[in-house]
């Protein structure tokens, strides 16, 4: 039996690459406070088990106030990644990052959506699906504790 164009298009829109559960996860993530400088803060979001997913998008909203805005500054700034590693962080993956630096993302505002763009949105079965906020130098007040959420859409294979 053949398919109309037009259903065809439609089911890929729908079911990217066969990609047809969508879900999405957050996590909250405070940069870290005054002189420390260490790895940044980190969180496991999804372990993903069961079969391979697909990033759609990555957002970062940081919290209303002046604790989550941001400002553009190119030696200030806050870098957020979102990667995947498998058991013992073996072939760590970076799939979408994006900073504070005025010639990437810009600044942060409090309660506005930025969009970071998703390098590679393919994250195999049997990795760890993390993110992470580092910031550029050790002491600024302008980017110490700032707590944001990061929302990523993906699409699971049914």
């Amino acid at each position: 039996m053949a398919v109309a164009t037009h259903v065809s298009r439609v089911a890929k829109d729908y079911a990217p690459y066969g990609y047809s559960i969508m879900e999405t996860v957050s996590g909250r993530l405070t940069t870290d406070a005054s002189a420390v400088m260490g790895p940044g803060a980190h969180l496991a979001l999804v372990i993903v088990d069961d079969d391979d997913i697909y990033i759609e998008s990555v957002q970062v909203v940081p919290i209303t106030g002046a604790t989550g805005a941001i400002a553009a500054d190119n030696t200030d700034y806050v870098t957020v990644n979102v990667t995947s590693y498998s058991s013992g962080r073996a072939h760590s993956t970076t799939h979408a990052t994006g900073d504070t630096r005025a010639a990437s993302l810009d600044a942060f505002v409090s309660d506005v959506f930025e969009d970071l763009t998703v390098s590679d949105p393919s994250v195999p079965s049997d990795r760890v699906l993390e993110i992470a906020a580092v910031k550029s130098v050790a002491n600024d007040a302008a980017i110490n504790s700032k707590a944001m959420d990061v929302l990523i859409r993906y699409r699971r294979k049914a």
